[in-house]
């Protein structure tokens, strides 16, 4: 579920729960703990709310996708080895281990690309994967 900053302070203000992955976590702890955040392009990650948000829009994303979001966003631009994405996912590598990794990160591709994000999760091949801005199309 997508909120937009607007509607959130709105709900906050009337004391209703947020729907999503945010349960009752408070939002204004974004404001409150920027320093804590990522940010890729137009894309920033919360740990300490577990939100991602595209353009200030939070995405509803699921906890183990959001483990993943945490490890890739740890060190944007730098390799994240397929061995540290499956402990941030609490598995030990074997078939079954990627195959669950590999539609982790369809699914969060599919939503940040959804949301309009101008980041993108990239495979490097053999290694693992990173989060990096996307390059201009020209």
């Amino acid at each position: 579920m997508l909120y937009h900053p607007e509607e959130i302070e709105m709900r906050l203000a009337a004391g209703t729960k947020i729907d999503g992955d945010l349960g009752d976590r408070p939002l204004r702890a974004m404001a409150a703990s920027p320093a804590e955040a990522r940010r890729v392009a137009n894309v920033t990650l919360y740990p300490q709310l577990a939100a991602l948000t595209v353009d200030d829009v939070l995405i509803s994303i699921g906890s183990k996708e959001f483990a993943l979001a945490r490890a890739l966003f740890e060190k944007p631009g730098a390799v994240v080895t397929h061995k540290r994405c499956f402990a941030a996912l609490g598995g030990a590598p074997d078939s079954k281990s990627a195959s669950l990794l590999s539609v982790h990160i369809y699914n969060m591709r599919r939503k940040l690309r959804a949301a309009g994000a101008k980041a993108e999760l990239a495979v490097v091949y053999g290694r693992g994967y990173l989060v990096r801005e996307l390059c201009p199309q020209g």
